[in-house]
């Protein structure tokens, strides 16, 4: 970590965190996950197909990547994950596609893959679902008992009033 001013590059601890921000400096705390984007289809011919979902426009379309030896045309009915679905546009490299039943949330929950880099050469497993507590500042303000908190929870409210002197 790079001391304040100077450039210098320092191995620090976390509970030092404080001593690393100066006025007007901002924490950001990421909460993004990663979430089962990744599909497989197959085209009429039996061609297969590896969907990856970039956004969900509605409930029926969405715009995804496709790989394939051969690219799916415009107004061509695939399949998708088992479920039948229309390639009704491309966008330079993304291929809108409307489900016929069904809804996207569902399709991505239940049969979707962790999406994984080409370079690793593996079959993805899907870890068993957790849910993680949501930190928000009221809860650094009015903290519950400590037994009960989660540990990231208790470390982030430890330093809460440290980072919040240093504002």
């Amino acid at each position: 970590m790079p001391k304040p001013g100077e450039g210098i590059l320092q191995d620090r601890i976390f509970s030092d965190i404080s001593e690393q921000f100066v006025h007007g400096d901002v924490l950001v705390i990421n909460n993004t996950k990663v979430i089962p984007a990744r599909l497989f289809g197959e085209k009429p011919s039996g061609g297969k197909l590896e969907i990856f979902v970039e956004r969900i426009q509605s409930d029926k379309i969405a715009v995804c990547m496709i790989r394939a030896n051969r690219s799916p045309k415009i107004n061509s009915t695939i399949s998708v994950s088992g479920q039948a679905a229309s390639i009704i546009d491309r966008q330079g490299i993304f291929f809108v596609i409307a489900l016929q039943s069904g809804d996207w949330q569902t399709l991505t929950a239940t049969a979707g893959d962790i999406p994984l880099p080409p370079y690793i050469q593996r079959q993805t497993t899907r870890p068993p679902r957790k849910t993680y507590p949501v930190i928000k500042p009221s809860m650094l303000k009015n903290p519950g008992p400590s037994q009960h908190q989660p540990p990231v929870y208790i470390l982030i409210h430890r330093y809460y009033r440290r980072l919040k002197t240093k504002a």
